[in-house]
């Protein structure tokens, strides 16, 4: 007796063809899943360090700043009815370019959380201290930041600097409050 295959033999013959075959496509190429991981910010702490003409003080107490996200912690420098937070940081470009520079994130902890201050921006050539403009406007050299957005003092703060590949960009954090907290902390990011 000859055996003729139905519409139905057919299909379950294509069917079980492609399940087999995608089955050894899958085996063949290894699923990987790859979890989207969150870039670390570099952890930096700040010297105790007010504002310096001198170099060499400049040079020794500034912490190293990466490309990409810092969390900078600026330690107390002074207290009395209102403490100061003070420290200097550099970064080395690693390639020609302008840079964007973003604070933000400034916080401080305990019963007074209102902090404001500024990040003064330099470099240093030979015997000299050149000012960059951080500011938003004519004349103004520093990033204005606060814990809170009071008059120019604002809660996110970009700029823009642009450097040759080697040269070191130096920073001044400088902050004040009501506050007995031992340091303030932000994120710096540089892109």
């Amino acid at each position: 007796m000859k055996h003729t295959n139905t519409l139905g033999d057919v299909i379950k013959k294509v069917l079980a063809f492609v399940l087999v075959l995608a089955i050894a496509v899958t085996f063949s190429q290894p699923l990987s899943v790859e979890a989207k991981k969150k870039a670390k910010a570099n952890k930096v702490t700040l010297a105790k360090q007010g504002l310096s003409t001198d170099i060499e003080v400049i040079k020794s107490v500034s912490k190293e700043l990466k490309a990409g996200k810092n969390a900078v912690t600026v330690k107390r420098l002074g207290g009395g009815m209102f403490s100061t937070y003070e420290g200097y940081a550099k970064f080395v470009a690693p390639a020609a370019k302008t840079y964007t520079l973003k604070f933000s994130n400034l916080k401080a902890k305990g019963r007074t959380k209102s902090v404001l201050g500024d990040v003064s921006g330099y470099t240093i050539k030979g015997q000299t201290i050149k000012s960059l403009k951080l500011g938003p406007v004519k004349n103004m050299y520093n990033a204005q930041l606060g814990t809170k957005n009071v008059s120019n003092y604002k809660k996110t703060f970009t700029s823009k600097v642009t450097l040759e590949e080697g040269e070191t960009l130096y920073l001044l954090y400088s902050f004040s409050g009501q506050s007995k907290n031992k340091s303030v902390s932000l994120e710096t990011t540089i892109k």
